[in-house]
């Protein structure tokens, strides 16, 4: 991760998604891996995760991810 564009990329600091949308998950099962270096980098990332995910009794289809084709 970085700060910045202009910064060099910290390759021991990311993201991992273990989860996709619509896909079952367990009661306490990981959605994402966070890797960072300070505890104030998590604690940074931690509030846009809370609201990044919505976890329901069924599920869900996945988003098109191509809406539409403009020539």
């Amino acid at each position: 991760g970085r700060h910045r564009a202009e910064d060099p990329v910290d390759t021991a600091v990311g993201l991992s998604v273990l989860k996709k949308i619509g896909e079952e998950v367990e009661a306490g099962e990981p959605l994402v891996r966070v890797c960072f270096r300070e505890e104030s980098q998590l604690q940074g990332v931690l509030p846009y995760l809370e609201g990044a995910f919505k976890v329901e009794g069924s599920p869900c289809r996945p988003p098109e991810l191509i809406r539409k084709v403009v020539c």
